[in-house]
């Protein structure tokens, strides 16, 4: 997020599973976007969130373009305490479940793809904020 915001075309990438991490499909295709990056460019302030299965490179189905999927989490808070002492709390639960939403990260991993999700750095909701605006007379000034 850094490189893009100094204006850097960047991209970020994980390995997504719990098993024998094959850095080397994720490290291949990494070096495939950059490169792609460097040729055709990103727009302004876009980075790209890729997510590589953990699986060999005979068993990747390809690549897909996708919309970021929405995580589920069960009722599950867990108080923990870090190494210098200091309380967090792990938002979770044991099963990971994803809102039921097409052509996302979530959908592409699980049928073995490689998922690139365009991500823009202004979060802001504009349509709200319109809306919002008009609340700005009835609040109290002080």
């Amino acid at each position: 997020m850094e490189g893009t915001l100094l204006g850097i075309p960047s991209f970020s990438i994980s390995i997504s599973g719990e098993g024998d991490y094959h850095f080397d499909v994720a490290a291949r295709f990494a070096q495939q976007l950059a490169s792609q990056i460097l040729k055709k460019g990103l727009p302004r302030d876009t980075l790209l969130n890729v997510n590589v299965p953990d699986l060999p490179r005979e068993k990747i189905q390809g690549v897909k373009f996708t919309c970021l999927g929405k995580r589920v989490y069960e009722d599950v808070i867990v108080e923990k305490v870090d190494p210098r002492g200091k309380k967090y709390y792990w938002i979770a639960g044991n099963r990971i479940v994803f809102e039921g939403r097409r052509n996302t990260d979530f959908e592409a991993l699980q049928a073995g793809k490689i998922s690139v999700t365009p991500l823009k750095l202004d979060l802001t909701d504009y349509k709200t904020l319109a809306r919002l605006k008009s609340w700005e007379s009835l609040l109290e000034h002080d």
